[in-house]
């Protein structure tokens, strides 16, 4: 199972220093310990890449899965990377985290690059969805998430 967990560009226009990606390294330890090897943590803004060279890193790792994590200033960076992911790999599932998805997870839904978003902390939560895609199940019941199940949008406890 490769997993790709990318932290969107920062949309709006602010000053702001780049710090480490502390969530997605967090959700990364917590699947490598969970004994998943192929997880790769990138952070455009931090790396200076753009769309081509993000293309680029997706079709060379292939993942399985792709988890972005947004606060609201990065949540069109959000909505177009997972649009991005889709066109490059429409298999592979989108799942939305972080602060933006957490407070608007109907926004994140409307995008149907976005297959899933969780709200509230995301390392269990992550490792459960990325278990059950392991295991070829349905989402149905992973509390703190709102997904697609049979054409409706469900918001799980």
């Amino acid at each position: 199972m490769r997993i790709l967990i990318l932290k969107p560009r920062v949309s709006v226009a602010y000053y702001q220093v780049t710090v480490p990606p502390l969530g997605p390294l967090y959700l990364s330890a917590v699947l490598k310990q969970a004994g998943y090897t192929e997880v790769r943590v990138l952070h455009p803004d931090a790396l200076g890449l753009g769309e081509e060279e993000i293309e680029r890193e997706l079709r060379a790792f292939r993942p399985d899965i792709v988890g972005l994590s947004a606060i609201t200033a990065e949540g069109r960076s959000m909505h177009s990377l997972a649009r991005l992911v889709k066109k490059v790999s429409p298999g592979t599932l989108v799942v939305a985290g972080g602060p933006h998805p957490t407070g608007y997870a109907a926004d994140c839904m409307e995008n149907p690059a976005i297959d899933i978003a969780v709200r509230g902390e995301g390392e269990v939560t992550f490792l459960e969805i990325v278990r059950h895609r392991e295991a070829g199940k349905g989402f149905d019941g992973i509390r703190g998430i709102t997904h697609r199940s049979g054409g409706r949008i469900l918001a799980e406890p």
